[in-house]
């Protein structure tokens, strides 16, 4: 453990008196609070907001099952400092397989708004799909200072990147998405948002039509770029969208999961022009399945000579 911050790792009691042996802890001088999957119930969350806290400016509640009707009590804890929050928030304490028609992750949301912290971090993790209301309730939200946004836990859908491209978060750095396929027609408003910091793209369910258009975002100064897990056979044409992407700053490139086969990844040997690359990922691609593959680190490493790092199959290779 760091000074000014707990883990439930370092020497954690028992999980059900977790919160009240924090809080009796003290540790006025506190930054950081990760209680990640560690079964917070109601008691637990009521005993929790009583930490004295006040440098606090990191809390990770993610992977427990918080009801709604809990979301209120976040706004009693004394803790001003709040930048960076994670959470799990399931309706009536249990994951809902409704789908699109159900809004109570709407409420979730707009009950986070409410607690009063101003955000520079929020990274919601469930296993539903995140309504439009819901991502309406984030737009309209008073989080300008806010940097990075972590939507993976959720599935979005066409009209919710829509309601996206009306946000006003021009300090966004981070910005991770999961769609299931992205047409051409949705792509075209994320590459509309004003993002003019963003360094950092993730997203899921890339198409060659999306991808046609993702790779005419302005993002000059993206450094990170992650494209996975995509069922849509990429191929040949959908590389030929990738090389044309103008990102001078790229370092980071992960294709993993991805229909990515050898003919496209030969084409974005010859054709990209990403001298800073530093960093891919193309494990679990259809490259990577053909029988008898041979590393193609030489040819990688001709092409992008900052390259450091290498995953071809499950382990990480350094190459520097």
């Amino acid at each position: 453990m760091g000074v000014g911050q707990w883990d439930e790792d370092d020497g954690a009691p028992p999980l059900a008196s977790v919160p009240g042996h924090l809080v009796q802890g003290g540790w006025p001088l506190l930054e950081r609070l990760i209680l990640d999957d560690v079964d917070i119930d109601a008691q637990g969350l009521s005993v929790l907001i009583k930490g004295n806290w006040p440098l606090l400016k990191e809390l990770n509640l993610g992977h427990n099952l918080f009801s709604l009707a809990w979301l209120p009590l976040l706004s009693q804890a004394a803790w001003p400092l709040v930048r960076k929050f994670s959470i799990t928030v399931f309706d009536n304490g249990l994951p809902s397989r409704s789908g699109y028609n159900h809004n109570h992750n709407a409420d979730a949301i707009s009950r986070l708004m409410r607690v009063g912290w101003h955000l520079e971090e929020l990274v919601l993790l469930h296993t539903d799909c995140l309504s439009i209301n819901a991502v309406q309730s984030l737009v309209k939200s008073d989080m300008t200072s806010l940097k990075c946004l972590d939507l993976t836990g959720y599935m979005i859908d066409g009209y919710s990147v829509a309601m996206l491209a009306e946000s006003k978060w021009p300090q966004l750095v981070r910005v991770r998405l999961n769609t299931h396929v992205l047409d051409a027609y949705t792509a075209g408003f994320l590459v509309n948002i004003d993002w003019p910091l963003l360094k950092h793209f993730a997203m899921t369910g890339i198409s060659i039509s999306s991808m046609s258009v993702l790779r005419k975002g302005s993002w000059p100064y993206l450094e990170t770029l992650e494209l996975t897990e995509s069922d849509v056979h990429f191929g040949v044409l959908g590389a030929a969208e990738l090389v044309k992407g103008d990102w001078p700053c790229l370092t980071c490139l992960n294709l993993r999961d991805f229909a990515l086969d050898a003919a496209g990844m030969n084409l974005i040997l010859e054709m990209s022009s990403w001298p800073l690359l530093a960093s891919l990922d193309i494990s679990l691609t259809d490259l990577i399945r053909i029988p008898g593959y041979v590393s193609m680190l030489p040819a990688f490493k001709g092409r992008w000579p900052l390259l450091q790092r290498l995953r071809e199959q499950n382990d990480l290779d350094c190459v520097g």
